[in-house]
């Protein structure tokens, strides 16, 4: 299986669209992404994009654990978001959509991703 969180309007084909209740367009999955209904190791792919940046520092950490849970061994979890400066708060930035690259490499090294 193969998700794509936080969709939006950019859909994937080949994916399980996932995002809030309420997106317009409708997903395939109405939930919310930091808790997804999916069994362990149940997922080759993960692919996020310009979501993360809709989350609180805490939540991000606890969501990227809960989707790397749902991988199967190999399996792999793309991120995608807006480059923030270094020379500002990462709190602050997250709230403007924007997500500074040594905090995203932190966080994913922290959960076992190289």
């Amino acid at each position: 299986m193969k998700l794509n969180l936080g969709c939006g309007r950019k859909k994937f084909d080949g994916y399980v669209n996932v995002d809030f209740p309420g997106t317009d367009p409708k997903p395939d999955v109405e939930c919310d992404i930091r808790s997804l209904p999916y069994e362990f190791s149940s997922c080759d792919e993960i692919v996020v994009v310009h979501a993360l940046e809709h989350l609180y520092r805490h939540e991000a950490v606890a969501a990227m654990k809960h989707w790397v849970s749902l991988l199967k061994p190999g399996g792999v979890l793309g991120i995608v978001d807006h480059r923030g400066r270094t020379d500002r708060d990462q709190e602050a930035q997250m709230k403007s959509g924007y997500v500074r690259e040594d905090y995203a490499i932190a966080i994913s090294e922290r959960h076992g991703f190289r």
